[in-house]
């Protein structure tokens, strides 16, 4: 019993982990990309909101409550830019990443969304660290958030591709088993 266990709360572990890191990146990338979809973040924008919070009330890092009304204006932004251009985006998409591929001349947008944004993100950390010790170290984390969170979801898609990829030989393999060819 014990070994069933066990990988079961080494599974939620990682989610919980996930989810902070998901939560964390989810605060500071609605700043530096366009077109998100309209039910974007839901759930880790919640866990992001939180994550403000917490790190506000532990480190009395007042200077992040700014980050509050701007994210809902950011995020209202978004769904007005939805509700005018009637994309036909994913409605959990977590946007294209406009500055870094601006900025730092990215063409591909899983390498911007995991090398362009937290350089940006860790650019702006050290230069907050001037203004605020606590305010800078959350960009400086919130860099490696960024860059774990998209090397997660990359895996994510990765072995999505593959479950795909072996349910389309067993339905070919089955298939030829129906029609009586091995």
């Amino acid at each position: 019993m014990q070994q069933q266990q066990q990988p079961q709360k080494k599974g939620q572990t990682w989610n919980v982990v996930f989810a902070v890191i998901r939560g964390w990146s989810a605060t500071i990338y609605p700043f530096l990309r366009k077109n998100i979809g309209k039910n974007h973040p839901g759930l880790t924008g919640l866990i992001g909101l939180g994550w403000v919070l917490l790190w506000v009330a532990y480190t009395h890092a007042n200077g992040l409550l700014w980050l509050i009304p701007l994210y809902g204006l950011g995020q209202l932004s978004h769904s007005l830019g939805h509700a005018r251009k009637r994309s036909p985006l994913h409605t959990n998409y977590s946007g294209e990443p406009l500055v870094a591929m601006k900025l730092l001349r990215f063409r591909d947008e899983s390498a911007a969304k995991r090398f362009g944004e937290p350089l940006i993100s860790l650019a702006f950390g050290i230069a907050l660290l001037a203004y605020g010790y606590y305010e800078g170290k959350y960009f400086v984390f919130g860099a490696a958030a960024l860059a774990a969170n998209q090397t997660l979801i990359d895996q994510y898609d990765r072995r999505r591709v593959d479950s795909m990829r072996d349910a389309m030989i067993e339905g070919r393999y089955l298939l030829n088993q129906v029609k009586g060819k091995t």
